[in-house]
């Protein structure tokens, strides 16, 4: 898979009993080709829904979010999210975005970059380990300045 200048291969982990992804510059061993047969792909799995659950191809918490958005980036979130997603109006100057995330480190950076047109609604805990994030980060600075 090619997303955002970068290969990565999708496969199961018996390991982690799940879907995950592994960038391809970031694997440290050449990976060995087993002569086994493959895990087959479950029936109910969707490849493009798969890739917008991971976001940016980070594994997080899969989790339905409701974002304030300014209404200058309406273009911007149908771009990342597709025309499906769910948009009410909010106000007069912003709209609210309900859509599947994965609520990592990636996405809470994501919203950041949007300098406040962006708001993380709900639900309250994706809320506030955005708001841990942010805080740790400033909590770091300070000590590096001191």
């Amino acid at each position: 898979m090619w997303n955002g200048d970068y290969y990565y291969v999708i496969g199961y982990s018996e390991k982690k009993g799940k879907i995950v992804t592994f960038r391809i510059d970031r694997i440290a061993a050449t990976p060995e080709i087993l002569a086994k047969e493959s895990v087959p792909r479950p029936e109910d799995f969707n490849i493009a829904d798969f890739i917008k659950e991971v976001f940016y191809m980070y594994d997080g918490d899969e989790v339905t979010v409701d974002l304030r958005c300014d209404n200058s980036l309406m273009k911007t979130m149908i771009d990342r999210f597709g025309e499906d997603v769910t948009t009410l109006a909010y106000d007069m100057t912003s709209f609210r975005l309900i859509t599947e995330v994965s609520a990592s480190q990636t996405f809470f950076g994501w919203v950041f970059g949007f300098g406040g047109k962006v708001q993380i609604l709900a639900p309250a805990e994706v809320k506030e380990q955005y708001w841990q994030m942010i805080k740790n980060e400033f909590d770091t600075m300070d000590k590096e300045q001191e």
